[in-house]
C-alpha cells in the first residue's frame, strides 16, 4: 500500500473520512487514522523494474536515492518533491491529460 493524496490532511479535508470521523467519533479519531498514513511509503519498486507512485515524477528526482531522501513521516508541503510524488498531475498541454482537478502539476 502506498501513500497518496487522500492520506494527506490538507487534501483529505475535501473528502469524507475527516467528516465521518469527526461526526461519529471526534477529531481525535481522525488524527489517529492519519498517524499511520504518515508512515506509508511514497513509492514502491516492483521486481526491480517498475516504480509505483500515486502522483507523478519530477525532473529533479532522477534516482531511487533521490526518492529515498524525501522525508515521508510528515504532512507534505503544498509544493516540492513529496507533494509531487503524492499528488502530481500531468502538466497542461499533454494529449488526454486532465489538468482541471486543481492539483499540483508535475513539472
Amino acid at each position: 500500500m502506498l501513500r497518496g493524496s487522500h492520506e494527506c490532511r490538507h487534501l483529505a479535508c475535501n473528502f469524507t473520512l475527516r467528516d465521518e470521523c469527526g461526526r461519529k467519533y471526534g477529531e481525535t479519531v481522525y488524527e489517529t487514522f492519519q498517524q499511520p498514513f504518515d508512515q506509508l511509503p511514497l513509492t514502491a519498486l516492483v521486481a526491480e523494474s517498475f516504480l509505483c507512485v500515486h502522483g507523478g515524477s519530477l525532473p529533479h528526482i532522477t534516482t531511487l536515492s533521490d526518492i529515498g531522501n524525501v522525508a515521508r513521516a510528515r504532512e507534505p508541503l503544498l509544493l516540492g518533491s513529496m507533494c509531487g510524488l503524492l499528488v502530481g498531475e500531468p502538466h497542461g498541454g499533454r494529449d488526454g491529460a486532465d489538468v482541471s482537478r486543481g492539483l499540483v502539476p508535475a513539472q
